[in-house]
């Protein structure tokens, strides 16, 4: 882990893992996080599923994201 780069990529996740989480607050529709690679996925995942709210992957390839809801 060269100067911490595991720690900061891990509160990036994080934080836009939070930001769905308060826009599915805010509107109590379900939010997409997209763009994230598989191991950002997985990451975020276990976020959401720490915080209480379910997530789940969705679409195909490239098109692949997480499903934020509770």
């Amino acid at each position: 882990d060269v100067a911490g780069y595991l720690e900061k990529k891990e509160e990036r996740i994080q934080a836009i893992a939070q930001r769905a989480i308060d826009k599915y607050e805010a509107t109590g529709r379900p939010q997409e996080i997209r763009e994230l690679s598989p191991f950002e996925r997985r990451m975020a995942h276990s976020y959401l599923t720490d915080k209480g709210y379910k997530s789940e992957s969705a679409g195909e390839g490239y098109d692949r994201h997480i499903v934020v809801s509770k």
